[in-house]
């Protein structure tokens, strides 16, 4: 009797990040393509044990599998063969801001404008359902313009792959605080002339100063 394997396996190519079930349920669809009819049953053997297994890091490493499905009996054998195929998913590619160093009495929209961009710069590529921890980034504080701030903020990108992180840090110098000092006490004694009262007084003006501060 004429006996013939299954001309109909299509070749399964499943793109990245497709999910580990998906993956599953079409690799089982696949394997059970592999039939034939006809022969003489009895003594008809197949070598469907051997098809390659699918790995359990398929959904991330991606896998290529490719089988020649064989049908034996004593009159001979017949064959067709069916690929297999998940892309791997992209790595995660991480990417952080250059740090940031401001000088003291930077203005406030100035901090802000500059804090902003360096937030923005942490950014990732690749991987699959990939998850970040910039909600967790540290806050500008209020007062950074006077007080100055010194943030640090490690960047972890993770999928079921793995993890990748990076670093970058942002720093306000403080403000110097302002020191006053004021002109020692004149206390002039009567019938001082009008030249000298005016010569202490300009002095006496003169010896109030201050530094630090910012404007």
């Amino acid at each position: 009797r004429k006996w013939s394997v299954s001309e109909l396996i299509r070749s399964v190519s499943m793109a990245t990040c497709s999910t580990q079930a998906a993956i599953q349920t079409a690799y089982d669809n696949w394997k059970a393509g592999f039939s034939y009819s006809g022969g003489c049953s009895a003594s008809a053997t197949t070598n469907l044990a051997t098809i390659p297994t699918l790995p359990a890091t398929a959904f991330t490493t991606g896998v290529n599998l490719s089988f020649t499905y064989t049908v034996t009996d004593a009159c001979g054998s017949q064959s067709c063969t069916s690929a297999f195929v998940v892309a791997p998913a992209t790595p995660i590619v991480v990417s952080c801001p250059l740090s940031v160093s401001l000088p003291t009495c930077t203005s406030d929209a100035a901090l802000q404008t500059s804090y902003t961009a360096w937030v923005a710069g942490f950014t990732f590529t690749g991987g699959c359902i990939a998850t970040t921890n910039i909600a967790s980034v540290p806050v500008l504080p209020a007062n950074a313009a006077c007080t100055g701030a010194s943030l640090s903020f490690t960047y972890t990108v993770t999928d079921a792959s793995g993890s990748q992180s990076c670093t970058s840090s942002f720093a306000v110098a403080a403000t110097t605080p302002i020191v006053v000092t004021c002109a020692a006490a004149v206390n002039l004694p009567t019938c001082t002339s009008d030249a000298a009262v005016q010569a202490a007084y300009t002095t006496w003006s003169t010896g109030c100063s201050f530094t630090g501060c910012c404007n």
